[in-house]
């Protein structure tokens, strides 16, 4: 090995790509199938690649063309995954190794959830050369299938499979917010072990990995949103600690030969310690990022606004399929002089005035905050740096509501054709709380709390108008003044490009 450091950047781009590789990457083969109750309409097997659905919610499931495919009786869908999903059901969290998520809900009755509404009849198989197949039986002879429990919490995360000791008898009497406490967390969907694997003729088949799985319509028809791997949640100092050790002793042993160029007004070289500590650095970037994966907290927002002794967390979800698709911002108060407390209408004004890439706009008619009468009508996020939105007229004003944005910029209107729907969260939602309920009384009405979390969702359910919960978010989006934070990484990245425009200048030290 002549230089270290393309092996350092080698090991830290082996490691994102493995972040980076949680669904499924392409769709091998598929066959709709038949069957009494199967819709025809849902046959593009390519929106069963990537996560599923933010928008689902376990008592409104992904249910448009555009987000599941169906697999009728007699169908297959097989997807392949890149890297192979590892038998390892002593690390992989509650022994599942990975999910399928499907268009199953909770049936919810005046008294709480009485049922689930599911499709039973896809049977899940795996293979490791996409020739040989074998089924997944579950060993407690539950459903297991890939429609079948649990719905979807588009909310949640996809790579935290819920805890095998719960079955639907947990859910019924709860309501949704009780419900989702169970889900601690987890966007649900029907988890499997690779254990679980027999052959034709029942008996256990031990395999290491897998890279194919294929779910067939066996004894019925059902729809697939998407497929996950189960992450292993491993103790991030333990693995930085051992990859930095390793990296110490190679800088150790070659510190008098490995240089690296550092950019800079100096443009010196440095020795193997230093190259060590650089290396470690991105090594705790890494695992960083790998140990927050799972939940996300008030300390994992980088950009806020205000100030205050007081913090609110504020998440916009415009459900468009454009990535990220859901934006956190953090905004810190005081009380106001009357001793309350500012409402979601004053955070959303402090951050539009902070950055000049986010803006809202009220329906004219419902635009007096003095009173308490203000309601949203769009919202904008300029991802491509394009420049603003053409704002169109709600119907109840004569419109068409027919506004548009640069292609690839969130952008979403709406009174009859969708609406913008507040809900407020129950502790952390994105850490063991939820988002508990949908707020009809309006932006200058709800008034913040301290350490509390708001949502805005785009919702197209005019029917019933129910609220999606907003997805999981980011917060690596771009805003108007980057944070240092932001800046560092983008110093780095150009010193990096740089570096490697002379790779071939590098020479190694005389003895």
């Amino acid at each position: 090995m002549k230089f270290l450091a393309p092996c350092g950047l080698l090991l830290a781009a082996t490691l994102l790509a493995h972040a980076q590789d949680p669904y499924a990457n392409s769709v091998v083969s598929y066959l709709s199938g038949t069957g009494s109750g199967f819709n025809t309409g849902y046959e593009n097997s390519s929106v069963a690649l990537g996560a599923p659905a933010s928008s689902a919610t376990i008592t409104a499931p992904a249910y448009s063309n555009s987000q599941i495919v169906g697999v009728g009786e007699g169908g297959e869908l097989t997807v392949e995954f890149d890297t192979p999903i590892a038998n390892d059901p002593a690390d992989h969290a509650g022994g599942m190794d990975f999910t399928i998520f499907g268009n199953q809900f909770f049936v919810l009755g005046s008294n709480g959830i009485t049922g689930i509404y599911d499709h039973t009849g896809l049977t899940v198989w795996v293979s490791q050369d996409d020739v040989t197949f074998y089924q997944l039986v579950a060993p407690d002879g539950l459903p297991h299938g890939a429609d079948d429990l649990f719905p979807t919490n588009g909310g949640g995360n996809p790579f935290l499979p819920l805890s095998p000791s719960l079955s639907l008898s947990s859910f019924v009497g709860q309501t949704s917010a009780e419900a989702l406490s169970l889900y601690n967390g987890s966007a649900g969907g029907s988890s499997d072990s690779i254990s679980w694997a027999e052959n034709a003729n029942g008996d256990p088949v031990d395999l290491s990995s897998i890279s194919y799985i294929k779910v067939e319509g066996s004894t019925g028809y059902g729809y697939i949103d998407g497929f996950a791997r189960v992450e292993s949640v491993p103790e991030a100092s333990n693995l930085v600690f051992l990859l930095m050790g390793g990296a110490g002793l190679l800088c150790l042993r070659r510190s008098k030969r490995v240089r690296l160029f550092f950019p800079g007004p100096t443009r010196r070289w440095a020795k193997g310690p230093e190259v060590f500590l650089s290396l470690g650095a991105v090594l705790l970037f890494f695992a960083g990022a790998g140990a927050r994966a799972a939940t996300f907290g008030l300390s994992d927002i980088q950009y806020w606004v205000g100030s205050g002794t007081n913090q609110s967390a504020l998440v916009i979800s415009w459900n468009d399929g454009i990535t990220p698709d859901s934006l956190v911002f953090g905004y810190k108060w005081d009380a106001l002089a009357s001793g309350g407390a500012p409402t979601v209408y004053d955070m959303m004004e402090a951050l539009q005035s902070a950055d000049s890439l986010l803006s809202f706009t009220a329906n004219p008619l419902y635009n007096d905050p003095a009173t308490g009468d203000y309601a949203l009508y769009s919202a904008f996020y300029d991802l491509t740096g394009q420049g603003g939105p053409v704002v169109g007229l709600p119907y109840n004003l004569g419109g068409t509501e027919n506004g548009h944005a640069p292609a690839g910029d969130h952008y979403k209107e709406g009174w009859y054709t969708g609406f913008w729907g507040e809900v407020l969260g129950t502790g952390d939602p994105y850490d063991g709380g939820s988002w508990d309920s949908f707020s009809g009384e309006g932006l200058a009405v709800d008034t913040l709390s301290d350490d509390g979390w708001f949502g805005l969702s785009f919702s197209t359910d005019e029917t019933n108008f129910t609220v999606p919960d907003p997805g999981f978010p980011t917060a690596d989006f771009p805003v108007a003044v980057p944070e240092p934070a932001g800046a560092l990484l983008l110093s780095m990245s150009a010193a990096g490009l740089f570096a490697f425009r002379r790779h071939r200048r590098r020479r190694m030290e005389p003895p």
